[in-house]
């Protein structure tokens, strides 16, 4: 038997980004001392540039452009202090870890990632869960994800894709991955928790038994 390739988006899938980006917001106005309300304009400011230079965030450059864009260059120092020390394990989904030893432990399927931003953030994002993704399955995109991954899936893993699964919160990634053929699972969670959902395949969370009922479904 084949085993099955999972292929995991780790924004809002594994690490809840909502909560990490609350917390790394109210560090960066306690070290400038800068209200809500400048604090959004300057997030608003550097986010995109992030992005553009990037491909997502990235700590060391993030913390570079808010006190560039607060001209405050002394407390780039601490800054950068906060963000690259984040534990980003404190910020994972409670039920995942016990679903990928799960599904590592099971023998039955290669366990991978699919994400988008910059690779070392994303990577370090994943803490001792990166000891059960196989790095031949680990792609990450700066740009363009979509169209990217369903290529990698398509021509990477060619003859392979009948056993892929991509596991995603967003809507616009699981609908033209599906339409080329490519089973993929919708996890309702962050900020696009709420969208219409293009398929029934969808889950609230990774609960073991919920995403090993889901698995059977897919692939019996």
């Amino acid at each position: 038997m084949e085993k099955k390739i999972l292929l995991f988006d780790i924004d809002s899938v594994i690490f809840d980004t909502e909560k990490f980006r609350s917390w790394r917001n109210n560090k960066v106005q306690e070290i400038a001392q800068i209200d809500s309300n400048r604090a959004r304009i300057i997030f608003k400011e550097v986010k995109p540039i992030c992005f553009k230079e990037c491909g997502g965030y990235e700590p060391r450059y993030y913390a570079e452009l808010v006190a560039q864009a607060l001209d405050r260059e002394a407390i780039l120092p601490a800054l950068v202090d906060v963000l690259e020390g984040a534990a980003y394990e404190d910020f994972h989904y409670q039920e995942v870890e016990k679903a990928i030893r799960a599904l590592a432990d099971s023998e039955n399927f290669i366990i991978g990632i699919q994400s988008e931003g910059d690779p070392k953030t994303q990577k370090d994002k994943l803490g001792n869960l990166i000891a059960y993704f196989d790095p031949a399955y680990m792609f990450f995109y700066q740009t363009d994800k979509i169209n990217a991954l369903k290529n990698d899936i398509l021509q990477h893993l060619g003859l392979l894709k009948n056993n892929v699964i991509v596991v995603d919160d967003r809507p616009q990634v699981i609908l033209p991955l599906q339409k080329a053929g490519i089973r993929a699972i919708l996890v309702r969670q962050g900020k696009y928790a709420t969208e219409a959902s293009p398929d029934e395949l969808t889950l609230n969370s990774l609960q073991n038994n919920l995403f090993a009922n889901i698995l059977q479904t897919v692939f019996s």
